[in-house]
């Protein structure tokens, strides 16, 4: 029987070899190479970045490498998340 988690691994389609998994307040986040999904949503959003998908520590945003890693872009994926962009100089 598969889970709940099980589900968003076949809806992601990634190659999962970087993989972040959060579970907030009865929501899976999962985070994968350049994209990302929760439960209750049915497509893959984009982290906005190229690679190095991860979760904030509580789930709601999500963050991806901009090429060259010298940017990180910050994406809401659920309500009370953040959004912007960190620059290294």
């Amino acid at each position: 029987m598969a889970t709940e988690l099980d589900e968003l691994y076949r809806k992601l389609g990634a190659s999962l070899a970087e993989t972040d998994v959060k579970r907030v307040d009865g929501v899976w986040s999962l985070a994968s190479d350049s994209k990302w999904i929760t439960t209750g949503v049915d497509k893959p959003g984009k982290t906005g970045g190229t690679c190095s998908g991860s979760l904030s520590p509580d789930g709601r945003s999500v963050t991806g490498l901009i090429h060259g890693h010298e940017r990180v872009l910050l994406t809401r994926i659920c309500s009370g998340g953040v959004q912007g962009e960190v620059k290294w100089v």
